[in-house]
């Protein structure tokens, strides 16, 4: 799965520090040393992971190669993930071949690329993304929970949102291994959210969204995007088709949740209300997202049609659109297990998906695109060092953003 995610980012993208990477990660990393930088705080929050990848980074490999190194590491992260989700996902999905798909959403979901895809300042979506399923599962072994344990109190300790699905330890709060994986993870949230009282981030003063720009935005974005990772192209249909467009939208939006929510019906027990989890996770990480991080590009219900040409796929519709595509999956897991037409049906739901993936492996447009080769920057800037010793600053993307890198660490290897 990691070696998909790294063909899914073109070599050029791959070769270029993408915004807190170098800001923040690795000139904090360079300036305060190893390990020291671990617990930094930015804008309200820890990034432990990241900031442990940078770490490794740096001792493991040149300078030169930090963006390469970034991208694979991530890549490397979404990997694990995948495979957590094909594990944590058996008391929930029985066949391994929709679990093998429920995993693969980890890397081939279509708008991952974009922005989330390889970088270090997003890998933490992956872990919102794991959630549910992490404090669903039941440990076999005590050692089996002892290692999830961990990997709950670093996703908690890195991604802030994890709060949105630790009430669901409860459905195993008899279950005394699942209380080593839900502790650790709750006490990794809970120390984000003491972080985030203690150092709030900057106030965003942009007139928020509505609650009809989060609703249409939602059925653009995360819900279409689930299946089309060129979302202009969903964007130019809807300037194109006018009403008739609008329409289309709405019903074929409307479709696919209604088939996601097909086991509230007809499943028993626990499993009728994963669904819920899923799609109302979706919605409600889209809205915290655009809520929280107000932007007027968010103004989704008043996009002309030169806008909705122009419609990208941001960070935040990665998460929701990845829960999107685990409940379709889950859906047509419970209409295999039903068996007959069921699994016709089932085929047909993951055959779309499947096309979706292959049709949105490699996207059009990239957050990084047009930044800084790094290894290239690195060069010049020992030839800088070397008219004047000391440090040199070296730019990433976003343009007006660097890193500042002592000559001696330049001129080590």
């Amino acid at each position: 799965m990691a070696l998909l995610a790294v063909q899914r980012i073109p070599a050029e993208i791959r070769n270029i520090v993408w915004a807190e990477d170098g800001r923040n990660f690795l000139d904090d990393r360079l300036r305060m040393g190893a390990w020291r930088s671990v617990f930094e705080v930015y804008e309200g929050y820890l990034h432990v992971v990241p900031r442990l990848l940078t770490d490794l980074a740096v001792w493991a490999f040149p300078i030169d190669a930090f963006a390469v190194t970034s991208a694979v590491f991530s890549c490397a992260v979404s990997g694990v993930v995948a495979a957590l989700v094909y594990v944590c996902s058996r008391d929930l999905v029985r066949s391994r071949l929709l679990r093998t798909a429920l995993a693969s959403i980890t890397v081939l979901a279509p708008t991952l690329p974009v922005e989330v895809l390889g970088n270090f300042a997003n890998v933490h979506w992956s872990f919102l993304w794991l959630a549910p399923w992490l404090l669903l599962y039941r440990p076999r072994t005590t050692g089996g929970a002892v290692a999830l344990g961990i990997v709950g109190l670093l996703c908690g300790l890195t991604e802030i949102q994890m709060l949105f699905f630790v009430p669901l330890a409860l459905v195993n709060v008899r279950h005394r291994r699942s209380w080593i994986v839900s502790i650790p993870t709750a006490a990794g949230v809970l120390v984000q959210l003491m972080t985030t009282l203690l150092n709030p981030r900057t106030p965003n003063l942009t007139v928020r969204p509505g609650l009809l720009d989060i609703v249409v935005g939602y059925g653009e974005l995360p819900v279409l995007g689930a299946f089309e990772g060129h979302v202009s192209r969903i964007g130019q249909a809807l300037a194109d088709g006018g009403w008739g467009a609008a329409a289309a939208n709405v019903i074929i939006v409307s479709v696919i949740i209604a088939f996601c929510l097909v086991p509230v019906l007809t499943a028993t027990g626990f499993a009728r209300w994963v669904p819920l989890v899923l799609v109302g996770g979706s919605f409600v990480t889209w809205s915290a997202a655009v809520w929280l991080n107000p932007n007027p590009l968010w103004q989704y219900a008043d996009l002309d049609a030169v806008a909705l040409g122009a419609l990208t796929a941001t960070r935040y519709v990665a998460v929701p659109s990845m829960l999107l595509l685990g409940a379709v999956v889950y859906s047509a897991a419970h209409a295999y297990d039903r068996g007959g037409r069921g699994r016709f049906i089932a085929g047909l739901a993951v055959g779309v998906v499947a096309v979706s993936f292959i049709g949105s492996f490699h996207v059009d447009r990239f957050s990084r695109e047009g930044g800084p080769q790094w290894s290239e920057s690195v060069g010049d800037a020992r030839s800088s060092c070397a008219a004047d010793p000391g440090s040199v600053e070296i730019g990433t993307i976003p343009s007006h953003w660097f890193v500042t890198v002592p000559c001696d660490v330049l001129n080590s290897r």
